[in-house]
């Protein structure tokens, strides 16, 4: 099993009213607009293969509703160069569909995401880190389809109860007798995307943050939060909880074959477990000894619209945007299981998957994942300095400032 690395869970189930006013379109009778010019459109797709197939199905309706034609293209992974050629060369498409919200960044530095038209969406029906999430100087350059976090996996049979902190979860997983092949508590824990909420939780940051706006030069993974952080981290190796080099992979398969108690996982394994036959149940991640909630990182999937088609494109792009936004929740929810970024999507999302609950409670303490270029400049270095703080190689203070130091390098790499 491959483990988990910032959105190769692609999300996509939202449900919107959407009201194009600004694209020149007409009222149609089911509250879709219907553009008044025709064409066609094509869109990439960078979802799942069933994902794909349900907004093929459901843009081909909209093409046959509209007298337009539509080309759904999908993909693996979405190349910025390969982007940006196409898009300048003409032979890009004319919208994007399933984009993790920490890529969107380049897209906007290089003048390739077209601004959401005014009344496209009521960000009041969304979850603020999924507005955030899409939002460049408080100004939104995509629509957001779901989110998706991490919460915490437990085997009720070694958890009985389930743990409301971390006090009282590590106190039961040192209670679980390895000599017999069971552990109590493992995850993949130099991985900064999981490994992170910790850190966040005890005040730490990667950016600072303001009324919308990132900067990437004032770091916060050195501040006294971000240490302490580390060194909660640490203690889950130094207590014997996990060896330093536990891997994902080898924490899911201990969990998958019942010899787990808990494990800080995704939604995307819940079918693995399941299969599994594990009698687990998932609750969002235990208060830390600060009395605070473990910040995870929030990801967001979101589509948008190229800024290089013209006009006429475009508008025929944000039509066909509303039609699939509008009809796409449930057929994308029984296809990817996913979580929707509009509140009153999120209760259907439940009834369909009680187990989605703790990821949505999940995500009212998580961080939005930060969508700017020096973003990609974080990821192996804090990847290197979970591994020297659980080696014991270096103190967490030493670690925190090696690791600006060597983030603040790669991002001037970047310019």
């Amino acid at each position: 099993m491959q483990k988990f690395y910032p959105f190769k869970y692609l999300l996509a189930v939202i449900t919107a009213a959407l009201l194009i006013a600004s694209c020149g379109t007409t009222q149609g009778t089911t509250g879709e607009t219907t553009p008044n010019i025709h064409g066609t459109v094509t869109v990439w797709s960078y979802l799942t293969l069933p994902e794909v197939a349900v907004i093929k199905n459901l843009a081909n309706r909209w093409a046959a509703k509209t007298g337009n034609q539509v080309n759904v293209i999908p993909g693996t992974n979405l190349n910025f160069q390969q982007f940006a050629t196409a898009a300048h060369t003409g032979k890009g498409p004319d919208m994007v569909f399933g984009l993790p919200n920490d890529n969107l960044g380049t897209f906007y530095a290089a003048h390739l995401l077209a601004p959401v038209p005014a009344g496209v969406i009521d960000p009041s029906e969304y979850t603020q880190a999924a507005v955030e999430a899409t939002e460049f100087g408080g100004k939104m350059y995509a629509v957001p389809l779901d989110v998706e976090t991490y919460a915490l996996f437990y085997n009720k049979q070694l958890f009985p109860t389930p743990p409301k902190t971390f006090t009282q979860l590590i106190q039961r997983a040192k209670q679980i007798d390895k000599t017999s092949g069971y552990y109590g508590f493992q995850y993949d824990i130099n991985n900064f995307y999981y490994s992170y909420a910790f850190i966040a939780g005890f005040g730490g940051y990667v950016f600072k943050q303001s009324h919308g706006h990132i900067y990437p030069d004032q770091l916060g993974l050195d501040t006294p939060g971000a240490i302490k952080g580390l060194a909660f981290i640490r203690q889950f190796v130094t207590l014997g909880l996990m060896p330093s080099d536990i891997t994902g992979n080898i924490a899911d398969a201990n969990f998958a074959h019942g010899k787990l108690g808990a494990i800080i996982d995704g939604p995307w394994d819940i079918s693995t477990y399941q299969k599994a036959d594990v009698p687990f149940g998932i609750e969002p991640l235990p208060l830390l000894p600060n009395g605070k909630h473990p910040e995870s990182f929030l990801g967001t999937q979101t589509a948008f619209v190229s800024a290089t088609v013209s006009k006429t494109q475009q508008k025929l792009a944000w039509s066909l945007m509303q039609y699939l936004l509008n009809h796409a929740v449930i057929p994308l929810l029984k296809a990817g299981n996913r979580i929707p970024a509009q509140k009153p999507a999120q209760a259907q999302a439940i009834k369909l998957d009680p187990y989605l609950k703790a990821f949505i409670e999940q995500s009212q303490w998580a961080q939005p994942m930060p969508s700017v270029p020096q973003m990609q400049a974080v990821w192996t270095p804090g990847a290197d300095t979970l591994v020297e703080v659980t080696k014991g190689v270096e103190t967490p203070s030493q670690a925190a400032y090696n690791m600006v130091r060597e983030i603040k390098a790669g991002i001037a790499e970047l310019k």
